[in-house]
C-alpha cells in the first residue's frame, strides 16, 4: 500500500495534509491510460487489474492471460503483456498485468489506441467484451 500526503493548506504555523491510499490500478469502463516509460509493478501497487464477472467464464485455473496493446497501426499489435490469474473462480475473476518501463517505452503516444485482454484455456481462447477498450498513451513528463 502506498501512502502519500497532499498539502491542503499552508500557513506560517502548520501544514494540514490529507492522506490517500493507492491499492492497484483497476481497468474499468473500457478506458486504459498508460505513460511511456513507466512501470506498473504490483510491488509499487501500480499493477493493472481487471475484474471480470464469473458467470460467463470457465474456471481460469491454469489459464494463460495477456494484455494486447495497440498504440499505432490498428491492425498491428504493438505489445503483448503476459499476466497472472489472481482469482480463477467465483463471482468475480481478477487478472493482473505488470508492464515494465522497458515494455511501455515501446509504445507510441496516442489517444486512439486499443487494448484487449485475451484468456487462453486448455480448450479455447476468450476475449471478454468487458476487457476491451480505448488505450491512451501519454508522454512521460520531465522536470
Amino acid at each position: 500500500m502506498i501512502r502519500f500526503a497532499i498539502p491542503l493548506c499552508l500557513s506560517r504555523r502548520r501544514l494540514r495534509v490529507a492522506t490517500e491510499t493507492i491499492e492497484t490500478i483497476k481497468i474499468v469502463g473500457g478506458v486504459l491510460t498508460l505513460t511511456i516509460g513507466d512501470d506498473y509493478s504490483y510491488l509499487d501497487r501500480r499493477a493493472l487489474e481487471v475484474d471480470l464477472p464469473g458467470d460467463h467464464l470457465p474456471d481460469l485455473t491454469g489459464a494463460a492471460v495477456a494484455l494486447h496493446l495497440r498504440s499505432g497501426d490498428r491492425q498491428k499489435c504493438a505489445l503483448v503483456i503476459p499476466g497472472t490469474v489472481v482469482t480463477p473462480s467465483g463471482n468475480t475473476r481478477t487478472l493482473r498485468f505488470e508492464p515494465t518501463s522497458a515494455q511501455t517505452g515501446l509504445l507510441k503516444r496516442t489517444v486512439e489506441g486499443q487494448f484487449a485482454v485475451v484468456i487462453t484455456t486448455s480448450t479455447r481462447t476468450i476475449t471478454p467484451t468487458e476487457s476491451r477498450g480505448v488505450l491512451t498513451v501519454l508522454n512521460r513528463l520531465s522536470f
